[in-house]
């Protein structure tokens, strides 16, 4: 029995090493992640409130006031900051980042800043958000043409990757390797977002599909010798709005109208129009709501109705051209 005894405690001395292992490992991934409260939102945002909260409690002190007890005097004194940023001509994006940087910093206060959601609200009403008008396919070729002739190929690439995957100019800009994803024949590719506000919430990766054979193969060869973390394209986001305003005006467009954000408009309008199905639209797009995705669409769709600028005969020969170049 002694023996039978001594034998069966050395698996279990060593299922409690195993364990012990398992959770010292455990902890030392989340250090490296971080404390809860802080993994509620992307480092991205938290610097947005950062600076937006910072912002406010600035104004605050030089108006020489003191931070009220009491949750009404509080929302009070923050719809004074909103009226300060309306009439100094901030944007509605510093408001919508400093309320929501206050309630992430104290919880307490959802629900409670009536008032200065209130003022949030009008500013929205009262003055719309400027939008880029919506690129063409045949306008995002010649710019890619162009950004190739200026010596950019990899942004060329990454400019018509992002406006077939719909991608926002943030999430382009900051693309890594480690999010790329390709079949074995190198026909497909999948691009992860896994840090997306909507992927917090949900706890589901969203993703776009690329099924470009020609682009997947290109950035296949762009990811090789490459580590996960590192961008796929490794130019700042300043580079990236220079050189791209400057393919704009060659292709003969106004740099001053069509923007980076013009990528994403136009690539939701060109799928809608060539797919006809709302629903496919939304799923690339990773619209939750179909009420806005179907504003945004639509009018995206009334905007090209009356432009004329994609009827240049250059632009049409530009884009024939990259086509060529890269066998679309």
């Amino acid at each position: 029995m002694g023996a039978r005894a001594r034998k069966a405690s050395v698996p279990v001395h060593r299922a409690r090493s195993g364990a012990r292992a398992s959770v010292a490992n455990l902890v030392a991934k989340r250090k490296v992640i971080g404390p809860l409260a802080q993994g509620r939102v992307t480092p991205n945002t938290l610097r947005y409130y950062d600076r937006a909260v910072a912002w406010f409690f600035l104004y605050v002190q030089c108006l020489g006031h003191s931070t009220p007890n009491d949750v009404a005097s509080f929302d009070e004194l923050v719809g004074e900051a909103i009226e300060e940023a309306w009439g100094s001509g901030e944007g509605r994006a510093l408001v919508g980042h400093l309320l929501s940087g206050l309630k992430f910093y104290v919880p307490a206060l959802s629900g409670q800043m009536r008032f200065g959601w209130s003022l949030w609200k009008a500013w929205g009403r009262l003055e719309a958000p400027f939008r880029a008008p919506p690129l063409s396919w045949i306008a995002v070729r010649a710019i890619a043409f162009e950004l190739m002739h200026a010596g950019e190929p990899d942004i060329a690439v990454l400019v018509v990757i992002a406006f077939l995957g719909f991608l926002r100019t943030t999430e382009f800009c900051t693309l890594t390797v480690g999010q790329l994803v390709f079949n074995s024949s190198l026909t497909k590719m999948q691009i992860l977002f896994p840090n997306s506000k909507s992927a917090q919430r949900s706890g589901n990766v969203e993703m776009v599909h690329i099924n470009r054979p020609a682009l997947v193969k290109y950035c296949n060869i762009l990811t090789r010798s490459k580590a996960a973390s590192e961008r796929l394209v490794p130019s700042s986001a300043a580079h990236f709005r220079r050189v791209f305003a400057e393919a704009v005006s060659t292709a003969g467009l106004s740099a001053q109208r069509f923007k980076p954000y013009s990528l994403r408009r136009g690539g939701a309008t060109h799928h809608f129009k060539k797919f006809k199905s709302l629903d496919r639209t939304m799923e690339i797009g990773r619209w939750s709501e179909l009420k806005t995705a179907r504003v945004y669409i639509n009018t995206a769709l009334l905007e090209l109705t009356s432009m004329t600028e994609f009827e240049l005969p250059s632009l049409k020969v530009a884009a024939s051209a990259f086509t060529r170049i890269m066998g679309l």
